[in-house]
């Protein structure tokens, strides 16, 4: 008899009792600002921008009241992790089955699995199920405002761990997984892990809305780890402390950060199962938080700003700016902290090289390197490092 996908039944099942309900108001979910790109968490302000403030959450989130029971024993295939599915109810099953659509197709950018509109829950459902998948976790965090995902599933490399996030605004209400070749979905995949490393930890960073006083979303972490892992101990710059899993969960507010967060040591009971764990997934590296806003700057007497702007890790940026008025030049500003310094270009050439520990970089960018309405300004740098800029006019 051929092996049941059970996650498929189910979501077909629901699919069947719920096909005839009205969708989601469509206010719901309010927009919120999150931008994320190849794994990296930024905020980019270009002009002279004024950022919304929202109240910020902070602290440890348990799982909501309504999760239910874990189910023991639950039975998966001899490559996946043998840990239970704590998702929580929170995200609808149709929208967990776009993840995985839009998981299988993010290697090529395309389209060809995704629904077309007007497709049921129950089509979704049978085209997310096309893949073997092993559901660990898919719920909301940050106060509703991010949806993350964790799954095995067979994938065209072989058993595939996925971890991915989206902003709930552009998932919650059965948005496609995949709109011109672009998706609202961020991933990151790797081989399956063996399923017997002991400590394993899975993670990620997420954020939402910006916090108040201008300042960047908070950064939070969430972690996935083995059942029998009972406390993970942490640092991050001049802060410490200690996390303890709900079920293998943990979802935590870690407030604005300098640098990336490293899990110390993890254990199960008085057992020290493993030290130095990097918040990411197994094998793919460090993934990259929401670092806090580098220092405002100090312009020199006389700057006429034109535009200025905050990022992380590297940007390209085009300079809407005319010729300079007569008898004035162009100016650039910039800081930072972090790993890596800044190289700095304009309109293609090389402006210099902001060390982030010298203070404020100043340099003077001449007229001829700025063609309206096309040039550039580029920096290169670290994804762990925040900076910046402000650019403008003196005498």
């Amino acid at each position: 008899m051929p092996a049941v996908n059970d996650d498929l039944e189910l979501s077909t099942a629901l699919a069947d009792l719920t096909s005839d309900q009205p969708s989601a108001p469509p206010d719901r979910f309010t927009a919120i600002r999150r931008k994320a790109a190849s794994h990296r968490r930024r905020q980019v302000i270009t002009g002279i921008a004024v950022v919304a403030a929202t109240a910020a959450v902070v602290g440890l989130v348990r799982l909501p009241a309504f999760r239910t029971a874990v189910p023991a024993g639950r039975s998966v295939p001899g490559w996946a992790l043998p840990w239970p599915d704590i998702r929580n109810g929170s995200v609808p099953q149709s929208v967990l089955d776009r993840a995985v659509i839009a998981w299988r197709d993010e290697g090529n950018g395309s389209a060809a699995t995704e629904p077309p509109p007007g497709s049921s829950a129950r089509e979704v459902a049978r085209l997310a199920g096309q893949s073997h998948v092993i559901w660990y976790a898919g719920q909301t965090a940050v106060g509703g405002q991010v949806v993350f995902v964790i799954f095995e599933a067979t994938g065209p490399s072989g058993p595939t761990l996925a971890v991915g996030s989206a902003d709930a605004a552009d998932v919650m209400n059965d948005q496609p997984a995949w709109s011109d070749a672009e998706s609202p979905w961020v991933f990151t995949s790797v081989p399956a892990p063996k399923p017997s490393r002991p400590g394993l930890v899975i993670g990620l960073n997420v954020h939402g809305a910006a916090s108040a006083g201008g300042q960047n979303p908070d950064d939070w972490i969430v972690l996935l780890t083995d059942p029998a892992v009972s406390r993970l101990s942490w640092r991050e710059t001049g802060r410490s402390g200690v996390l303890r899993p709900d079920h293998g969960l943990v979802v935590k507010d870690m407030g604005q950060l300098r640098t990336a967060v490293r899990l110390t040591q993890v254990y199960a009971g008085t057992s020290l199962l493993r030290r130095a764990v990097d918040v990411g997934v197994p094998g793919a590296g460090t993934d990259e938080p929401q670092l806090e806003l580098a220092a405002p700057l100090s312009p020199p007497a006389g700057f006429e700003p034109i535009s200025s702007g905050t990022a992380q890790g590297d940007e390209t940026d085009s300079i809407g700016a005319g010729p300079p008025p007569s008898g004035r030049h162009y100016v650039l500003l910039a800081r930072c902290f972090g790993p890596a310094p800044l190289q700095i270009t304009a309109g293609g050439r090389h402006v210099g090289t902001a060390d982030c520990s010298a203070g404020q970089f100043q340099a003077t960018i001449p007229a001829a390197w700025i063609t309206p309405g096309s040039a550039m300004l580029s920096v290169q740098t670290s994804g762990l490092t925040s900076w910046r800029y402000a650019l403008g006019t003196a005498g």
